[in-house]
């Protein structure tokens, strides 16, 4: 029952190296989710400048045939949307829309309004539709970019990386080497920094832009 043994210095410099890779990976996960956060809400904000000018307003062609699509959906369910033959248009043929149409955005919007927005309209949500995964895009593709981006082989991912960072369990960081600033979130490579600029490139490049602004309403 006599006293516990005086810490090593060996423990010691492990318990220091462990909190000193635990400030310098904080440290950076705030900076990567500063600009990361910082690119998607700007991805947002530009994508509503159609309805800042113009109010809630469905564009072009092709969105407001697909706005017509999920009113029919939503005021009739699912089962006569499959089975709906529009005879107003591709007038005098029609069109059997409900077997050759692709779905997908409008079961979204349909699902949104139903258990997500129910105050908001049905226009009001097609509108805002292009512009909410526009910023969720933003997001993923940065994503895709960091797991793209990190070592072969390390079988990592954000998560997994995260989750040791806060922890303090990266077992692959040690003392901060002198150009540290190629070490981020304990990963010798650059997968980080190409996540977060991927992000904010995907905020502002025309070929995202001009299929996501709100009113868009369009597949593409």
């Amino acid at each position: 029952g006599g006293a516990a043994p005086p810490p090593t210095p060996s423990s010691s410099s492990g318990v220091a190296e462990r909190q000193t890779n635990l400030l310098l990976g904080l440290t950076c996960v705030g900076a990567a989710l500063y600009v990361a956060c910082g690119a998607v809400v700007r991805a947002y904000k530009i994508r509503l400048l159609p309805v800042e000018e113009y109010g809630t307003l469905i564009h072009e062609f092709d969105p407001y045939f697909n706005l017509r699509a999920t009113e029919y959906l939503y005021q009739h369910g699912s089962q006569k949307f499959f089975a709906w033959f529009d005879d107003q248009v591709w007038y005098p043929l029609g069109r059997p829309v409900g077997t050759t149409i692709y779905p997908g955005m409008q079961f979204t919007s349909v699902f949104l309004k139903e258990y997500v927005f129910k105050d908001m309209s049905i226009n009001d949500i097609c509108v805002y539709v292009p512009a909410w995964f526009g910023a969720l895009q933003t997001a993923a593709i940065g994503l895709i970019a960091y797991e793209c981006s990190l070592p072969r082989g390390t079988g990592l991912t954000v998560f997994t990386v995260l989750s040791d960072v806060l922890r303090g369990t990266r077992t692959d960081v040690s003392a901060p080497p002198r150009k540290w600033r190629n070490l981020f979130l304990g990963i010798p490579s650059p997968a980080v920094e190409c996540g977060t600029a991927t992000a904010v490139i995907a905020a502002v490049i025309p070929a995202s832009l001009m299929r996501s602004m709100a009113g868009a309403y369009d597949n593409e």
